[in-house]
């Protein structure tokens, strides 16, 4: 149990370095940082403790990115910086590239068994990023348009 506990912290601490390393590489803002590091430390929890509820690659990806989103619509209301800026360093540590890597080298060795495995695993969480940004993004679209018209609407009535 306490080795399950250091190998979690572990992770979530080389988590969060790559995502403060995204960070600085797409120029997110010093006052931003913070809050996209917490954004990748949502993600990486969602999906570990999906991955742990026995929830599947495709599951677990589907949740961390929703979280991951869904967080990052918020925030950046409230910090008024591009959701983007949010959004793509905390879901880097969810991009399969391990498993593309795998896909390409069972590929280019004639492994094909080494290649549909990694392939597959590679599919499942890309479709599970893709899909639960989208869904998100589907549902706060209309919520946000909503917002601004009743935030307008105060606006001129006073």
């Amino acid at each position: 149990m306490n080795e399950q506990i250091l190998n979690g912290i572990l992770m979530m601490t080389a988590a969060m370095i790559g995502t403060l390393g995204v960070a600085f590489t797409f120029g997110v803002e010093k006052r931003s940082i913070g809050w996209v590091m917490l954004a990748s430390f949502l993600c990486c929890v969602t999906y570990d403790t999906a991955m742990a509820l026995g929830g599947g690659l495709f599951v677990a990806s589907i949740l961390g990115s929703s979280v991951t989103t869904l967080y990052s619509y918020v925030m950046a209301r409230v910090i008024k910086t591009p959701v983007t800026v949010m959004i793509i360093p905390g879901i880097i540590i969810l991009v399969p590239g391990g498993k593309l890597y795998y896909t390409m080298l069972g590929a280019v060795s004639s492994d094909m068994e080494m290649f549909a495995k990694h392939g597959k695993e590679a599919l499942l969480v890309a479709s599970g990023l893709a899909l639960g940004i989208i869904a998100v993004t589907a549902i706060s679209r209309p919520i946000n348009a909503m917002l601004n018209r009743i935030l307008r609407d105060n606006k001129n009535k006073t």
